[in-house]
């Protein structure tokens, strides 16, 4: 009893993490990946966040994705995730062997929604009009939302 006490102990553990996502459209500020490095730099030492999700539709994602592979090198422990909508795009797919841990494809889901789904905190950058929608879907799902 002891025995299967502590391997599901130590499963539960491995699984626990922390998770954010990025949505935006286009990245608007002069400043924006010094902006995204201190938020990162802060839900990582401060609020624990180890996973973080992007997609690959926008042009925030890859700057999205730079910046974590940049944080990568002060936390090793952190992971990126990369959101395909396609598993047959082929797009970022040298990049992806490196800077990505993981590929995920939401299958018939909206992107945005499985990724905000699976975080407990959001980044949201840019044209208000095109991601209103998304942030108030993270908002009633109770997200913590930080505005770069």
């Amino acid at each position: 009893n002891i025995y299967l006490l502590w391997i599901l102990k130590k499963g539960a553990c491995k699984s626990m993490h922390i998770n954010c996502c990025i949505i935006g459209y286009r990245p608007f500020l002069r400043n924006v990946s010094a902006n995204l490095a201190s938020i990162l730099d802060e839900l990582i030492r401060k609020h624990g966040v180890d996973t973080f999700y992007v997609g690959e539709s926008s042009a925030l994602d890859p700057l999205f994705a730079t910046a974590v592979g940049k944080a990568k090198k002060k936390y090793p422990h952190i992971r990126l995730i990369l959101v395909k909508e396609h598993p047959g795009k082929s797009q970022k797919k040298a990049l992806s062997k490196t800077l990505y841990d993981e590929i995920a494809f939401p299958g018939r889901e909206n992107p945005l929604r499985w990724r905000v789904d699976r975080c407990d905190y959001v980044i949201r950058c840019g044209d208000w009009s095109r991601v209103h929608s998304a942030v108030r879907y993270a908002a009633q799902k109770g997200k913590q939302i930080f505005r770069l």
